[in-house]
């Protein structure tokens, strides 16, 4: 207990309960901000869990395991690409190389009609990859930190009529599963 109680000795006026009170408000409004970010990508939350529950039962059947694990029943919110439990599916975290190479290889294996160009974004923790088709640009995704600002260059492609996206790469338990980012792609892009 040497550790805890050195940090508990340390707290100060800080109340353990008053803390675990806004750590609870705190996850629950992000599960509010995912929803209502859902709400607005057009992506039913309900809908896209029940596919990933399907999905798992069918993959837990053929490797001869019938349990499913939902993570939204037993952690708080959960869905397409996020919760406290990591899919199966190919995600940022599973895939054989770093964040950028990952979203090289979706890109570039799942959207094969555009041309995409990479490029260090805004404070250093972005990346923004730029889509063309036929040298008109088409889409801009940007990879953030969570650290990171969107603003800036979000507010200059809606200036310019450019649909914009992002995508945070360090959010614990954000896996950017390889089915979300091809759904917002393609619902960016009007596919």
């Amino acid at each position: 207990m040497g550790l805890f109680s050195d940090l508990l000795s340390k707290a100060g006026d800080v109340k353990l309960n008053d803390l675990a009170k806004d750590l609870n408000k705190a996850v629950k409004d992000l599960g509010k901000a995912v929803n209502e970010a859902a709400g607005k990508a057009g992506i039913d939350l309900k809908e896209v869990t029940e596919k990933a529950k399907a999905a798992e039962a069918e993959r837990a059947s053929k490797e001869g395991t019938l349990e499913v694990h939902s993570a939204a029943e037993e952690d708080g919110p959960s869905g397409f690409s996020w919760g406290p439990t990591m899919p199966a599916e190919e995600n940022q975290y599973n895939y054989g190389g770093n964040y950028l190479q990952y979203f090289d290889h979706v890109f570039a294996d799942d959207f094969p009609g555009y041309t995409f160009e990479r490029q260090p974004g805004y404070g250093g923790n972005t990346t923004v990859y730029t889509f063309t088709d036929g040298g008109r640009v088409v889409l801009v995704v940007e990879l953030l930190s969570r650290k990171s600002s969107p603003v800036k260059l979000r507010q200059s492609c809606r200036q310019q009529g450019i649909p914009y996206l992002r995508f945070y790469y360090d959010y614990d338990g954000w896996w950017n599963t390889r089915a979300y980012i091809d759904e917002r792609v393609k619902n960016a892009l009007g596919c």
